[in-house]
């Protein structure tokens, strides 16, 4: 099973997302901060593979491109998912094949879609 950390402060927000993901068969971490991502992620029994976050976090704290860098130093297959409020919070040209920037509002079943496209497939036992 796919683990993805959400980290959204938007409380309603972060709950569609949850939601969203989990009815995609995916297990989900959620974090109102970058600060508490950071924190969730020390304690959890299995990195997450991907990353879907704001890109505006924490007031004059860490931001969501910011995370994603200090995840990727630990984990550099991370997939992210950037969630943008407005044009241009993120240029599309500067995001790697392992990312997406993804405008609010979105159907919750696109984001479970780029979701599971980032997952890493299960490794496969010698038969």
């Amino acid at each position: 099973m796919t683990d993805v950390l959400v980290v959204e402060p938007a409380l309603l927000v972060r709950e569609m997302i949850t939601k969203a993901l989990q009815d995609a068969g995916l297990r989900v971490t959620e974090a109102a901060s970058a600060e508490a991502a950071l924190g969730a992620v020390e304690v959890a029994s299995r990195p997450p593979e991907v990353l879907v976050s704001a890109i505006a976090l924490d007031i004059g704290g860490i931001d969501g491109p910011a995370l994603a860098a200090a995840l990727r130093r630990r984990w550099p297959g991370l997939g992210v998912v950037y969630l943008a409020e407005h044009p241009g919070d993120l240029a599309e040209d500067v995001l790697d094949p392992r990312e997406h920037c993804l405008m609010k509002p979105f159907e919750p079943a696109r984001l479970a879609r780029l979701v599971c496209g980032l997952a890493r497939p299960a490794p496969t036992r010698p038969g």
